[in-house]
């Protein structure tokens, strides 16, 4: 049985490697005579977290229009973005057509630069320079960055199979060579505006779930480049500081959806990595029942994964040790909400978020 343990112990481990091989981040070069940008961000009750945001554009080293599209809130938005010197653009679309996509669209119409960056506005730059380096990186298409996750809460660690998996599952990023097109991610985008209009930007993405994906279609429609890139050392964002139940909201409106465009090898190697965190509890609780050699083997293997765990969890996010060893956790914590997600994503077909009711 010890063998049996070790062998899956080790499988589970390649999986782990090939699912998340590559993790390619933007380039610490900076050119001159840069194109210039305008910065649109959506904002639907963002008070809190504009401000963070939008000093980190006013400290770059490179100047950028900033448009804040204040999407119906409730809050402070608009006066807190007009304080810090951006372009607000009140909306409230009377059509059926809302929400970010909607919003980003409306942005863009007004936007001056010859390239656009679509930011959430829960992303700031982690340094003065990223802008500049993002830019210089930039060469045609759709170049989209998944921030670097800051979390400070403890229940926001529960989000790290989460970060993981919105990675590895683009395709791009495992041992294989991609059979989809991969998507783009949300938080971050930025393409030329000839490029934007050409493809129907989010227009033409209003009906996807995942705005990242219908904006990635549409570019390969066109024959045009995505580009996915990680942003340690340039992006962040903090994505659920309201509490454990925003998180577990959040995440369960688009993970089901996002998980069905992941192809079929690459989720196998995804499947095979997690079946990780059931086998090595399992492993160390055998190991306790027999002789003491198995339990050494056991937790040998069990502190071998957490390790892999920690290595790979600390290139999407400031993780710490301490989740890498608790794995087991934040895998109940991600069946959960996958669980919740396909039940609202194929049976419900309708969730609710930010007081909207989004229908699939």
């Amino acid at each position: 049985m010890t063998i049996l343990f070790i062998v899956l112990t080790l499988s589970s481990l390649i999986c782990g490697y090939l699912m998340y091989v590559h993790h390619p981040v933007v380039s610490r070069k900076e050119s001159n005579n840069l194109p210039s940008v305008t910065i649109i961000i959506p904002a639907r009750d963002e008070a809190d977290n504009l401000p963070r945001l939008l000093t980190s554009i006013q400290q770059q080293t490179m100047a950028a229009e900033v448009i804040v599209v204040d999407d119906g809130s409730t809050d402070d938005t608009a006066r807190i973005a007009s304080q810090h010197g951006a372009y607000v653009i009140q909306f409230n679309n009377v059509s059926d057509w809302k929400g970010k996509t909607a919003a980003c669209y409306e942005g863009a119409r007004h936007a001056q630069g010859e390239l656009l960056a679509f930011m959430d506005a829960d992303t700031w730059f982690s340094e003065r320079t990223a802008l500049t380096r993002i830019i210089s990186t930039y060469k045609e298409g759709l170049l989209t960055i998944q921030p670097y996750h800051m979390t400070t809460a403890w229940y926001e660690q529960l989000s790290v199979i989460f970060n993981i998996l919105t990675i590895a599952g683009m395709n791009i990023f495992s041992a294989v060579r991609p059979q989809r097109t991969p998507g783009a991610f949300g938080p971050f985008i930025i393409c030329s505006k000839e490029d934007y209009i050409k493809t129907g930007g989010h227009k033409a993405a209003a009906g996807n779930m995942i705005e990242g994906f219908g904006l990635a279609a549409n570019f390969h429609q066109h024959q045009l480049a995505v580009t996915l890139l990680l942003g340690k050392d340039t992006l962040n964002f903090r994505m659920y500081p309201h509490g454990i139940k925003s998180m577990v909201t959040g995440w369960a409106k688009h993970f089901a959806t996002g998980a069905a465009e992941t192809q079929p090898l690459v989720m196998s190697f995804i499947v095979g990595w997690m079946m990780g965190t059931v086998i090595l509890p399992l492993f160390v609780l055998w190991g306790l029942v027999t002789q003491p050699f198995n339990l050494i083997i056991a937790v040998l293997s069990y502190l071998i994964y957490s390790s892999y765990f920690y290595i790979i969890s600390r290139r999407t996010g400031n993780f710490t040790k301490l989740t890498a060893l608790l794995f087991p956790a934040a895998f109940l914590f991600f069946i959960y909400v996958f669980i919740r997600s396909a039940f609202a994503t194929y049976v419900r077909k309708e969730v609710k978020w930010k007081g909207r009711n989004i229908k699939f």
